[in-house]
């Protein structure tokens, strides 16, 4: 039996809360946890001298990344809607690109992260958030993480 809680970067929302769907298919509910993270680098611009004041900050590479884990019931439907609609992947995971937006309710507040063009770099299989069962983890590489909408970076290239 599924647990009644959802982790969503490390917070417990409850199963009903939270919304997945891959490529905008089928709600998925057999979810332990989903995570993901991303930074833009920045560093200080030194002056001319050693004494000098930094002269700014100059922005580095966008890094981002995601996983999720699912019960061995989910997990193959989670492979399967990822391969429904990429049928040039034949078959690999690690091929297919996808969508992933979740919604997390709570109280009256609504969150909205959207996981754009991902792809599977890895899976291993590990234990629950409460250690009752197995699950089956996915290490996601995305291309951008949108949160409420908002990215760290630019969409527009050459921006």
């Amino acid at each position: 039996m599924f647990s009644p809680t959802i982790r969503a970067n490390g917070k417990p929302f409850t199963r009903n809360s939270v919304s997945v769907r891959p490529n905008g298919l089928l709600r998925l509910t057999g979810i332990d946890s989903v995570n993901w993270s991303d930074e833009v680098a920045m560093d200080l611009v030194p002056g001319m001298n050693d004494q000098g004041m930094p002269l700014g900050v100059a922005v580095g590479n966008y890094t981002c990344a995601a996983s999720i884990s699912f019960y061995p019931d989910e997990a193959g439907l989670f492979e399967n809607m990822i391969l429904a609609l990429n049928p040039l992947a034949a078959g690999n995971l690690s091929a297919a690109v996808f969508q992933l937006p979740i919604v997390m309710r709570e109280d009256l507040r609504v969150r909205m992260v959207t996981i754009v063009n991902a792809r599977i770099k890895g899976r291993s299989v590990s234990v629950s958030n409460d250690g009752s069962a197995l699950v089956q983890e996915y290490q996601l590489q995305p291309m951008l993480v949108l949160e409420d909408g908002k990215s760290l970076v630019s969409l527009i290239p050459a921006l």
